[in-house]
């Protein structure tokens, strides 16, 4: 059948293009018209040349949609459905059986051609997606298509959030109040803790208080400038653990300067291109006993979890939407996601 899909062929080149979609399915596959698809900061990191990628590379694992065929051998769901993705992967592994699916093998490799002759794991901004019935969850109809799209980034923010041992006494610091330091300050808010965000730039403060979230405006440009306003306007001297979810140099160096001194953890979240230095010595961590912890990916119960959270309201992200743009204007939507300060664009592929 045929599928319109977004093709990156080189940077900041992209196109929609038309292919053929091998619509036969696996007994346990599902057909998928995709409703919106939300550009990630990966693929406009791509796109704009920040991070490398072989050509022609497909995009898309942000999504909704709808199921209009199943295989014989589903179970879960039936034509019609409301339904939102996590990543494919083999449920019969070892990795998988013990909880860890985001370290399984997966289907569709970054540095592999696929069968469609794209490289590319994800390739849901189309117009259609075969997806495994396993990997896939229900979605209330009440939520916007672009909304529950944010499926994917929520539920990275879930896995951190619970390797972070959350308690309803500890304070929290999220630097960074853009897409994904937003989620991680919602859903660190969730847990009952003390969360105050720090972030440069008006629109973000303003959307981030919006949604009811302590936001400090960071002025001047010095650390110790940054370091003092935080501790006199949050009133909190130091914090038991902090989210970093700025890829740069300097949010790694107040994230260290704002943690309390002995015993306090720190959450990696964001990449930086380039990668940015620490900025802390291996015996200040040492004597500190501190804790630094990495997140990537998601396991499915973290998609679960987020599905939940998205189709009963409890994490609202209306505000994170910044604008809705066609299939067939792709090229314009992603110009519009590299915009400094822009949160998620998300492309109606219907």
């Amino acid at each position: 059948m045929k599928n319109r899909m977004a093709i990156l062929s080189g940077q900041e080149d992209i196109a929609c293009v038309e292919n053929e979609l091998n619509d036969k399915l696996q007994e346990r596959d599902l057909l998928i018209k995709i409703e919106a698809c939300n550009i990630c900061t990966s693929e406009y990191g791509i796109y704009s040349g920040a991070r490398k990628a072989k050509f022609p590379y497909t995009i898309g694992h942000e999504w909704s949609g709808h199921v209009v065929r199943c295989g014989t051998g589903v179970t879960r769901f039936k034509v019609g459905d409301y339904v939102v993705g996590c990543y494919e992967y083999d449920p019969a592994s070892e990795e998988a059986q013990v909880g860890n699916s985001s370290s399984s093998p997966r289907t569709y490799a970054y540095d592999q051609l696929n069968d469609n002759g794209y490289y590319g794991r994800f390739r849901a901004c189309a117009e259609y997606l075969i997806q495994p019935e396993i990997s896939t969850f229900k979605m209330n109809e009440t939520v916007d298509p672009s909304e529950a799209a944010f499926l994917e980034p929520l539920s990275t923010v879930i896995s951190g959030i619970k390797k972070m041992d959350l308690k309803v006494t500890d304070t929290v610091l999220v630097i960074g109040a853009g897409t994904m330091g937003i989620l991680n300050a919602l859903v660190a808010s969730s847990y009952g803790a003390t969360v105050v965000s720090t972030e440069f730039m008006p629109k973000k403060v303003e959307v981030a208080r919006a949604l009811g979230l302590q936001t400090i405006q960071l002025r001047g440009s010095s650390l110790e400038e940054h370091v003092e306003q935080i501790k006199t306007e949050s009133k909190i001297a130091s914090f038991d653990k902090v989210i970093v979810a700025v890829g740069v140099s300097g949010a790694y160096q107040q994230a260290f300067r704002m943690l309390k001194r002995n015993d306090g953890l720190a959450l990696l979240f964001a990449a930086g291109y380039p990668e940015p230095d620490l900025g802390i010595s291996a015996n200040e961590i040492h004597y500190r006993k501190m804790t630094i912890v990495g997140t990537y990916t998601a396991n499915y119960q973290d998609f679960k979890d987020a599905a939940f959270l998205l189709s009963t309201g409890k994490i609202k992200v209306s505000l994170l939407v910044e604008n809705r743009v066609p299939l067939s204007d792709i090229d314009a939507a992603m110009r519009q996601a590299i915009v400094p300060g822009a949160f998620r664009i998300s492309v109606l592929c219907s």
